[in-house]
C-alpha cells in the first residue's frame, strides 16, 4: 500500500503520532543519553499496534540529532511528547519524500511475498556510506519477517560489522521466527497491545462515522490492534464476523442462501480485504471456541450470535476433532493466496463442507 493513501490512517512513514507506548519511547530517549546508543533494535509485539510507526518516529528523532527540537535527551528524560518530531521539520518531510540522504526503508513490494534480495543489497551499499547531513544514518525494515533467507543473511552481516553511527530498526511480528543471531545483536523493544481507551480514541479519530456499539465490537475483535480493528471497520468485518457465525450455528446443514451469497460477495477481485478480514475473522474465532475447551472458561460474546456458534462447535467433538478442524479450515481459505491461487468462492464452500463433514459423523 502507498504512503500516499487518502483513506484511513496515515502510513506510518508519514505518522507524527504515536499513542500507548510511552514506556517504550522513555527507553529510547534514556539509552540516548546514556551515550551507548544500541545500533540495531527490533521492535516487536502483535501486528497493527504501531511497532512501524515507533521505528520512524525513532528514525526522524536520532536524524534531527536526539531530541527533534524539543528538548529530550537531558538525563535520560524524554520530552512531553516523547520522540516527537512535527511534521513540518525538513528532517519529516524528506523522510515522508524519500528524499533524506541518511534514511532508507526496506518494505514487501505489493505483489511480492518476501522483500526482494536485490532490494537488501542496494540497502548494504547505503550502509557502507559516510551520513550527508546527519550525525547517523538509519534503516527500517518493515518487517523483517519478511526478508528470504538470502536477506537475512546478508542483514545479518550488516548488523555483525555495523559501521559505526548506523541504525537499523527491524519491525517484526513474530520475532521467534527470526535467525537467533539476528535477534542477538538487536536490543528488544516489545510492545504491548493498546488498551480500550486508546483503541476508543483512535478509531474515534480515524473513523468518527462508526457507532459506539460497534467501536465496542471492533475494540474486541481487535485485542488491542488499532490497525486490525480499522481494518475491519473498512472491510466490513463485523457483518462478516455475524455471517460466519450463523452459518457456524448450525454446522450440520448451513443455510445454502447464505452460505454462497456470502462466498459470491467475497470472491471478486475487489473484495480482498473483505476475504482477508472473512479468513482473518474465522481463524481467530476458531482458535478461541478451541481454547474454550480447553480451558472449560466460555469468552464472554463479542456477538449474540456467539453463543449458538459455540453450542454447534461443541458438538461436532473435542479438543482433537477441533484442532484438526482448525487446520484444515484456516488451510483452505489461505488457498487463495499463490501460487495456488485458487477461486476464493469454491474455498469458501469447501471450508464449510469440512464443517458439515464433521457434523454429519456425529450423528
Amino acid at each position: 500500500m502507498s504512503d500516499e493513501d487518502d483513506q484511513g490512517p496515515p502510513r506510518p512513514r508519514r505518522n507524527p503520532d504515536l499513542f500507548g507506548h510511552q514506556a517504550a519511547e522513555q527507553t529510547v530517549a534514556t539509552a540516548w543519553a546514556s551515550g551507548r546508543f544500541p545500533h540495531a533494535w527490533l521492535i516487536c509485539g502483535p501486528q497493527g499496534i504501531g511497532k512501524a510507526t515507533l521505528a520512524y518516529r525513532m528514525a526522524r528523532w536520532v536524524l534531527a540529532g536526539g531530541d527533534g527540537g524539543q528538548g529530550a535527551g537531558l538525563f535520560g528524560e524524554a520530552a512531553a511528547d516523547g520522540l516527537y518530531l512535527p511534521p513540518e521539520s525538513g528532517t519529516f518531510r524528506r523522510i515522508v519524500s524519500g528524499g533524506h540522504p541518511d534514511f532508507r526503508a526496506l518494505e514487501r513490494p505489493e505483489g511480492k511475498t518476501s522483500i526482494p534480495v536485490d532490494d537488501v543489497r542496494g540497502i548494504l551499499g547505503f550502509v557502507h556510506q559516510t551520513p550527508a547531513e546527519s550525525a547517523w544514518k538509519a534503516i527500517v525494515i518493515d518487517s523483517a519477517d519478511e526478508l528470504n533467507t538470502s536477506g537475512a543473511n546478508a542483514i545479518l552481516k550488516a548488523l555483525e560489522e555495523p559501521p559505526p553511527h548506523t541504525l537499523f530498526l527491524l519491525v517484526s511480528h513474530a520475532p521467534g521466527r527470526l535467525l537467533p543471531t539476528i535477534r542477538s545483536r538487536c536490543r528488544k523493544l516489545t510492545l504491548s497491545p493498546l488498551q480500550p481507551p486508546e483503541m476508543r480514541r483512535l478509531i474515534g479519530q480515524h473513523a468518527p462515522e462508526i457507532s459506539a456499539a460497534d467501536v465496542d465490537v471492533l475494540i474486541q475483535l481487535g485485542e488491542g490492534s488499532i490497525g486490525r480493528a480499522l481494518d475491519y471497520a473498512a472491510a466490513g468485518g463485523i457483518d462478516l464476523y455475524r455471517a460466519a457465525l450463523v452459518l457456524l450455528s448450525n454446522p450440520a446443514k448451513p443455510d445454502p442462501k447464505q452460505l454462497y451469497g456470502l462466498a459470491d460477495m467475497l470472491s471478486p477481485k475487489h473484495a480482498e480485504s473483505a476475504y482477508l478480514a472473512f479468513r482473518n475473522l474465522i481463524d481467530w474465532w476458531v482458535k478461541r471456541a478451541i481454547r474454550a475447551q480447553a480451558t472449560g472458561i466460555r469468552p464472554v460474546a463479542v456477538l449474540p450470535e456467539e453463543e449458538r456458534a459455540l453450542d454447534g462447535w461443541n458438538a461436532l467433538g473435542g479438543l482433537e476433532t477441533s484442532m484438526q478442524l482448525w487446520e484444515k479450515l484456516t488451510g483452505l481459505l489461505a488457498q487463495s493466496d499463490n501460487p495456488a491461487n485458487l477461486d476464493k468462492r469454491q474455498l469458501i464452500v469447501a471450508a464449510f463442507s469440512e464443517v458439515q463433514k464433521v457434523a454429519a459423523l456425529r450423528r
